[in-house]
């Protein structure tokens, strides 16, 4: 049975996501949970597993492709037979792929690469502008996203004319200068025309599309030439990774407990740590692997290229001993004649830098400083430390102290628990704390605990060892980094002594 993959929703704001890098590739068998794609929004870079048991028949979005969330990314096939018989068939969602990957060696044998030919040959027809209408029509307007909102900019069509659509699956992506929000189709049919643009900018009520079904029945032929546009142009990353040296799959994250998170001034990411403990590297040999990353930074490509070179025994530089910390070289920036550097953003910090600048637009921020005598808590921390280290399994740190005085003080005024929409006040049932975890030099993200006011002490202080440390390992699940009603932030760890946070909306 084929199993469809699709990308997640990584938060409830995240409405996209960009393939860092497949794991796997055609033909390749893969395990339930097994990590089989890295992906990056703007919230959290993510490994992200398989959800069956079976074999990757087909790859729809390429590395380096953004996709919406809840879009087909791959389909594996659970019967290794019908696998087997599908890859060999030749199937418009593999074969091009497997031609494509034999004929640059062919080539490079000398004998002719026609098999690629025939690969190229079924492309899409383009499709039509506007198709003609048979029976009611039903024109898409733009919406009013707000009454004080006039307009709106179309930021990305997820259908094309031509495409079947259900009523109230999402049609397109607009921005306006409150919100950018997901639209759904308003009926069910084919889209005839789209009368807006992706950039332009519409007056709200504006028509935009129009919905119903083509004369001479539906555009069924439309269809299935899809998959076969996204199967060939997988074709190239497809083709690469195969040819790669590539490392086995992530193992889990207990089996990166040798190797830190940080060594001297560099801090390595958990998918860096994985291929380090797989393939045995020491931290003093990972900190002396020249980072290609922003800063300096360390990536898998770049210990991937060092173990391709290491041969059977770790490279001199590496052999030096634990003690040496200080020894460990500071990564030297290269500057230009000007003596400036530029560095372009990532995704996360783009789309962060842009939701901070938003917040503080949209919300006025008013900060007010109160001191706090935490002698007593801290006597407490220190006498039950380590019976709490000994039961639990990890050291006490101050931070569940603040999340359940913060609890406790929701539950006393619940309007600090609510949020604002339009002229409305939506308070909030239910107290979902958000905890600011960071991710080194890869951002920041916002775990949930859900239901915090329901937990004691220990749940609340469990809780979120368990949400940091799978945050730091990239195995957080969507509906975790959601729903939050309360953010703490806790600058604290880095010697502040006060700090001023961005509302986290």
């Amino acid at each position: 049975m084929k199993t469809e993959m699709v990308m997640p929703q990584m938060g409830e704001s995240v409405a996209e996501a960009t393939v860092q890098k497949w794991h796997k590739a055609i033909g390749d068998k893969v395990k339930k949970d097994e990590p089989i794609l890295d992906i990056a929004t703007d919230k959290v870079d993510s490994e992200i597993p398989a959800p069956e048991t079976g074999v990757l028949v087909e790859i729809r979005a390429t590395e380096g492709e953004t996709v919406p969330v809840k879009t087909v990314i791959a389909i594996i096939e659970t019967d290794e037979a019908a696998a087997q018989d599908a890859i060999k068939s030749g199937s418009p969602s593999t074969a091009p792929k497997q031609q494509q990957q034999e004929s640059p060696a062919k080539s490079q044998n000398g004998s002719q690469p026609a098999p690629a030919q025939p690969a190229a040959q079924p492309k899409p027809a383009e499709r039509p502008e506007s198709l003609q209408a048979s029976g009611e029509v039903t024109e898409m307007v733009m919406p009013q996203m707000g009454e004080s909102i006039a307009e709106a900019t179309i930021l990305k069509w997820h259908k094309k004319v031509g495409d079947r659509v259900e009523k109230d699956e999402t049609i397109l992506e607009i921005s306006t200068d409150k919100v950018d929000s997901e639209i759904p189709s308003p009926a069910s049919g084919t889209i005839l025309e789209l009368l807006a643009n992706k950039g332009d900018t519409v007056a709200v009520k504006t028509p935009i599309a129009r919905i119903g079904t083509p004369a001479g029945g539906s555009a069924k032929p439309a269809s299935p030439a899809a998959p076969v546009q996204q199967s060939e142009a997988a074709a190239p990353a497809a083709a690469q990774r195969s040819r790669q040296t590539a490392a086995p799959a992530a193992v889990e994250s207990s089996s990166v407990s040798g190797v830190p998170h940080a060594y001297g001034d560099k801090f390595f990411s958990p998918l860096v740590r994985n291929v380090a403990a797989q393939h045995g590297l020491s931290a003093v040999e990972l900190a002396n692997i020249p980072g290609s990353g922003a800063h300096g930074r360390v990536t898998k490509d770049d210990v991937l290229r060092y173990l391709e070179h290491r041969g059977s025994a770790p490279a001199p530089q590496a052999q030096a001993p634990a003690s040496a910390r200080s020894e460990a070289p500071a990564p030297r920036l290269q500057y230009n004649e000007d003596g400036v550097r530029i560095e372009p953003m990532d995704n996360m910090r783009k789309r962060i830098a842009k939701h901070m600048v938003d917040s503080k637009r949209i919300s006025p921020h008013v900060y007010s400083t109160a001191e706090v005598d935490v002698t007593n808590i801290a006597k407490w921390r220190a006498k039950n430390q380590s019976a709490f280290t000994q039961r639990m399994g990890y050291k006490l740190s101050f931070t569940p102290f603040f999340l359940e005085a913060a609890v406790k003080a929701l539950v006393q005024f619940p309007y600090v628990n609510a949020s604002i929409d339009g002229d409305n006040i939506i308070l909030k049932r239910d107290i979902n704390l958000g905890c600011a975890v960071a991710l080194g030099t890869s951002g920041l993200i916002v775990p949930v605990i859900k239901n915090a006011d329901r937990l004691s002490f220990a749940g609340i202080a469990d809780a979120l060892m368990d949400l940091a440390t799978r945050a730091r390992n990239k195995q957080l699940k969507p509906d975790e980094i959601q729903g939050g009603t309360f953010t703490v932030t806790n600058p604290g760890i880095f010697g502040d002594i006060i700090g001023n946070p961005i509302i986290n909306q």
